[in-house]
């Protein structure tokens, strides 16, 4: 995956056209960053602090800035209208280093695998309404002193 997502920070935008008489259509990719907010998380970070106030070097934090890539193809009926779908990742991960020398981590994956709508272009502007599908996953995982990361059930919240 860091693979496919460093060939596409690479990339930036890449466009490609075919066109005819009536209208286009056009393939693109590109990074993307965003700001995650989700609020029960934060209250989540807030309480996980707390409970584990003794044994933290360093705290847990909320979630914040995520990294991604969008892929998409768009078809113009006309120089005005068109439609478009694309498919959306974004992750981020966080957080909270123990007085022990592990860390558990928080690994925040959101997913758009169809996301489309309408294109509405008045002059330079696109106006773009969009409905899609989206998924979320959040992975919890504890890294050991000794390199070693587990999935598993021996510690609250794998």
């Amino acid at each position: 995956m860091r693979t496919i997502l460093a060939l596409l920070s690479l990339l930036i935008v890449t466009c490609g056209r075919a066109q005819d008489d009536d209208g286009y259509f056009t393939l693109w990719a590109g990074p993307q960053i965003g700001v995650l907010n989700m609020p029960d998380f934060d209250t989540f970070a807030e309480s996980f602090n707390r409970v584990n106030k003794n044994e933290l070097a360093s705290e847990l934090d909320g979630v914040g800035i995520t990294y991604g890539f969008q892929v998409g193809a768009t078809y113009m009926l006309s120089k005005s209208i068109g439609f478009h779908l694309s498919y959306r990742h974004h992750r981020t991960s966080v957080s909270a280093d123990f007085t022990d020398g592990s860390t558990r981590r928080f690994q925040h994956d959101l997913f758009t695998p169809l996301n489309g709508g309408l294109l509405v272009r008045i002059k330079r502007i696109d106006i773009q309404p969009r409905l899609g599908f989206c998924e979320a996953y959040i992975r919890s995982s504890t890294e050991y002193a000794d390199g070693t990361v587990s999935f598993g059930t021996e510690c609250r919240l794998n």
